[in-house]
Formats: C-alpha cells, sequence, structure tokens
C-alpha cells in the first residue's frame, strides 16, 4: 500500500513538472502524523524543506 501511493505521488509530481523537489518548500495541509510527507525525502525533498501543519497536536510531535 505504501509503495502503491509512492507510485501515485511520483506520477502526479512528474505530470505537474514538479520533480526534481531539491529546493521546493512543501507544505502537507492535515499532515497527520506525517508519513507520505516524510516520504518525499525519498522523492529528492530536503527535510528542512518540508512542513506540516495538523489539527491534532500530538500528532504534529509524532511527525517531529
Amino acid at each position: 500500500m505504501v509503495l502503491e501511493r509512492q507510485q501515485g505521488i511520483r506520477a502526479i509530481l512528474s505530470t505537474y513538472g514538479q520533480f526534481p523537489l531539491t529546493n521546493r518548500t512543501i507544505l502537507d495541509i492535515g499532515c497527520g502524523c506525517g508519513g507520505p510527507l516524510a516520504s518525499l525525502i525519498d522523492l529528492g525533498a530536503q527535510p528542512h524543506d518540508l512542513y506540516g501543519v495538523d489539527l491534532v497536536p500530538d500528532h504534529i510531535e509524532a511527525d517531529r
């Protein structure tokens, strides 16, 4: 399931010309515990360029 999600994200980003992810600031609204956001590192995003917002404080703490 995770691999399938990763492939879907890669396909969408490729379709819209968003590669490479290096030097892109990325915001995930409703990031939950950050799994999909963190998976962008495997696609070239830099950890210091990733930001997440969630309404549940425990999710944000888990994401850090």
